[in-house]
């Protein structure tokens, strides 16, 4: 079918939509690509914009039939996800900026389309939202997942094996459940697969559910069995066999082998193909005339303004975030109204060592009875991946510090802030050997002070929202116990923590 004039026109302006997000967001969109790249469990986002493209190009006949019209009730989605990617940015969340990017993206196609064309194309149109990558906070509970299953399934074989947490061990030899074995990669590749498979096959939408359900579970079970099977392979050949590169291999042969199958079930109840889209004739009025320039040309300065104000509104919020310097605590105040005394370091042999921090102090104290130390940090301007104030990777026992510094207790204690509200913080017990330290954590947020991060985040938000350059600040309290009284010495360290959270 030969394209007609008004659809020349909204493809032009399909593809300015894409080169001004791409231009505008090019540091999220380059993020999103990075991930691909360098991560195979997400090696597929590379085809999901042409398995996008392919569905449209499938069904053309049907979509050329129909006349696209600009929507300007659609410029309300764009500016929603703007305003996402806008918060998201604040507080450097790398997923929602992505999601947000990807979903300007589709609000702007809405924006060209029109409602009648967007309401048919919206699975193509909702596909690209796979091009985000996100499922790898599943790799841990998949490898649980994994590991129960095949411990499982070898004693149902009625061979012996213990487990320690993700390491089994048999009688001929040794097996951990890595993290290329939580199988995330097969799940995410059978959800992406699926859901297409489901599209392009069923047109009853129950039908399309149970298949995406099942492109869910199947997946799950299969890599526990493959890697059941792994295990035996090995046993059995005295570990000569899948052991090696050919464990990759086998695992990888095993996958497709399911994948096939399960789309060869799907296809006995495969349903006849759609026909012409319904109303065409109806729509065909719609066709008579051309979308106006001007109302045209408007929609594409609209779209584009509309992308284009988010960075920069993020850009001058994020100029007033400059973090103070961090001289310490007043060693006056702390004398004064606390009755805390400076000492020199005790050298515990352990501090703090965050990634990206921009300015801190570490300073200790005896209060008569106890000698303890308080750290600050600021991060400054955060960056996504660098610094960060909540990040996962800011861990009190950092790789280089595992031969000497272990966590042998986690939990939290009880404080009240300087509001007189209940405030719940981290405490760790760490050895290093020859002694113990009792550690109290949590996030200063301005005059504001919790240990949730998500909570965090939001405290983050509000205050550059408002414009407020007040300092956020990780903040840990430590302390020594004597005798390994670790009951003690948390009684002790809570107290101190509590007369410095209420000292006004």
């Amino acid at each position: 079918m030969r394209l007609s004039k008004h659809w020349i026109k909204t493809a032009c302006g399909l593809f300015l939509v894409t080169l001004l997000s791409i231009t505008i967001f090019f540091d999220t969109w380059r993020s999103i690509v990075g991930t691909w790249y360098h991560s195979s469990s997400y090696n597929h986002g590379f085809v999901i914009a042409p398995i996008s493209l392919w569905l449209c190009w499938s069904r053309r006949s049907n979509y050329l039939a129909l006349c696209p019209a600009i929507s300007w009730i659609a410029l309300i989605a764009v500016v929603a996800n703007g305003f996402l990617w806008l918060v998201a940015d604040l507080v450097n969340i790398q997923v929602i900026k992505q999601f947000a990017v990807v979903g300007m993206l589709t609000s702007g196609f809405w924006t060209i389309l029109g409602n009648r064309v967007t309401s048919n194309l919206l699975f193509p149109l909702g596909y690209l939202f796979f091009m985000v990558p996100v499922g790898s906070e599943l790799i841990a509970p998949l490898m649980e997942f994994t590991a129960t299953l095949s411990v499982y399934l070898i004693r149902l074989s009625g061979i012996p094996v213990f487990r320690e947490g993700l390491n089994l061990t048999l009688t001929s030899g040794n097996w951990t459940v890595a993290e290329a074995c939580s199988g995330i990669n097969y799940l995410i590749a059978s959800i992406s697969l699926g859901v297409v498979y489901a599209y392009i096959t069923f047109s009853n939408y129950w039908k399309r559910a149970l298949f995406v359900l099942l492109a869910i579970i199947v997946p799950i079970l299969a890599n526990g069995i493959r890697a059941y099977l792994i295990v035996m392979l090995g046993h059995f050949s005295n570990m000569t066999l899948a052991v090696g590169v050919d464990h990759i291999i086998y695992g990888a042969l095993f996958f497709g082998l399911v994948m096939m199958l399960l789309f060869y079930v799907g296809s006995f109840w495969r349903d006849p193909p759609l026909c012409q889209i319904q109303d065409v004739s109806n729509s065909r009025q719609g066709t008579v005339t051309m979308v106006a320039n001007q109302a045209y040309f408007s929609a594409l300065f609209l779209v584009g303004l509309l992308y284009l104000i988010w960075p920069v509104g993020s850009d001058w919020l994020s100029k007033t975030q400059q973090a103070p310097e961090i001289n310490g605590l007043d060693h006056k105040t702390a004398s004064s109204k606390m009755g805390w005394q400076p000492v020199q370091d005790p050298q515990w042999g352990w501090s703090p060592h965050f990634n990206g921090v921009s300015a801190d102090s570490m300073v200790y104290f005896s209060n008569g009875q106890a000698v303890f130390g308080i750290y600050r940090a600021s991060f400054g301007q955060e960056s996504q991946g660098g610094a960060e104030l909540v990040n996962s990777q800011n861990v009190l026992v950092t790789p280089e510090q595992r031969n000497t510094w272990k966590t042998i207790k986690a939990g939290t204690a009880q404080l009240m802030d300087n509001d007189d509200n209940p405030l719940s913080v981290d405490q760790t017990v760490l050895n290093g050997g020859k002694r113990n330290l009792v550690i109290l954590r949590w996030y200063q947020i301005g005059t504001h002070h919790t240990a949730n991060p998500y909570r965090a985040k939001w405290l983050q938000l509000i205050k550059r929202l408002s414009k407020d350059p007040s300092s956020e600040l990780q903040v840990i309290m430590l302390i020594e116990t004597p005798h390994d009284d670790f009951q003690q010495a948390q009684l002790v360290l809570q107290k101190i923590a509590q007369s410095w959270l209420t000292v006004k």
